[in-house]
C-alpha cells in the first residue's frame, strides 16, 4: 500500500504486482473487477518486453474491457541505461498514443520518474471522477 496527497486528500493505493506468478492466473478476473489504474511496465533494455505489452493489453481488456474503464499507465523502466536502450521513447509513444495510452519513463534505480508516474495515474483516475 502506498498513501499520497492530491488535492489536500490523502489517498491510499493498493498496488499488485502479479507479473510472472503462476498462482495468479486463476484469479485474473477477481483482480480487475474493480481496478481504477493498472500500470504496465516494460524494459527499456529488452524489445520482447515492449513487444509483450500488446499481449498484456489484450488480457486486461479479456478480463476486464479495462481500456475503456480503467486508466492505464504504460512505464519504460531502466532509462538510466541509455547506452543499452533497445525502445527509444519516440517508438514507445507512438504505440501509447495509438493505444490511448499515458507513457512515463522510469528508472527504478536512480528513482528518476517513479513518483511522477504514479501521480499521473492517481491525476487521470481522479480526473475521471470515479473516486469521490
Amino acid at each position: 500500500m502506498k498513501e499520497i496527497s492530491l488535492d489536500n486528500k490523502i489517498l491510499k493505493l493498493f498496488i499488485w504486482d502479479k507479473t510472472g506468478l503462476d498462482c495468479w492466473r486463476a484469479f485474473k478476473s477477481i483482480y480487475y473487477k474493480k481496478v481504477e489504474g493498472i500500470i504496465i511496465v516494460y524494459d527499456v533494455t529488452n524489445k520482447e518486453s515492449f513487444d509483450s505489452l500488446e499481449h498484456l493489453l489484450d488480457e486486461i481488456e479479456y478480463y476486464k474491457s479495462a481500456r475503456g474503464d480503467a486508466a492505464i499507465l504504460v512505464i519504460g523502466n531502466k532509462c538510466d541505461l541509455t547506452t543499452e536502450k533497445v525502445v527509444n521513447y519516440q517508438t514507445a509513444k507512438e504505440f501509447c498514443d495509438l493505444c490511448g495510452l499515458m507513457l512515463v519513463e522510469t528508472s527504478a534505480k536512480t528513482s528518476t520518474n517513479v513518483e511522477q508516474s504514479f501521480m499521473t495515474l492517481v491525476a487521470r483516475i481522479v480526473s475521471k471522477g470515479t473516486l469521490f
